[in-house]
């Protein structure tokens, strides 16, 4: 049978609409991640990094992940999906605004999940005017990524059909780069 090892909570106290662990957690080996999303503006979310020594037995608070890329795109909803993949994270900031552009931001650790930093944004470069549900679903893997946008419209036979599209990204140095926004 299976037992609690352990009961995790953010390092701030919440507040009102504070969102941590309701639909974005993961976990890859002894690291741990859970977002606690926001639907208000005064408060964009933030996500939270946990590390294990003892296989699982205790996890301690390791640091809160913020966006740092701002301009332009979306920060309403940091933290609305994540998927994490030993040395990587992708955490999605999908806008419930027309007026932001929804982001996915990519944060990077050289030394074993003791501090992860945000390397660079990821964001659609499609040209159709709803383009705020990029980052609906995450998955990453070495160093391939794939970013979800339910909304994206596939062109057939010159009519649009609301059919979603994934992204696929390749995370390695040379062919990621920060978007100038």
């Amino acid at each position: 049978s299976f037992f609690q090892t352990a009961k995790l909570q953010p390092e701030e106290a919440p507040i009102s609409e504070f969102h941590f662990g309701n639909n974005a957690l993961a976990l890859a080996s002894t690291y741990a991640v859970i977002c606690a999303p926001s639907q208000f503006e005064v408060f964009a979310g933030a996500c939270y990094g946990y590390k294990t020594l003892d296989s699982g037995q205790s996890w301690v608070f390791s640091q809160q992940l913020l966006p740092s890329f701002s301009e332009a795109v979306s920060v309403d909803s940091f933290g609305k999906k994540v998927a994490i993949d030993k040395d990587k994270i992708l955490i999605a900031s999908t806008s419930e605004s027309s007026r932001t552009q929804s982001a996915v931001y990519y944060f990077y650790t050289p030394d074993e999940g003791s501090s992860f930093t945000n390397e660079c944004i990821l964001i659609s470069n499609s040209s159709q005017q709803d383009a705020n549900s990029f980052g609906t679903a995450l998955a990453i893997s070495d160093s391939e990524a794939f970013v979800g946008d339910r909304f994206h419209n596939y062109l057939d036979s010159e009519e649009f059909i609301d059919s979603g599209t994934v992204f696929a990204y390749n995370l390695t140095e040379k062919s990621i780069e920060t978007p100038t926004l």
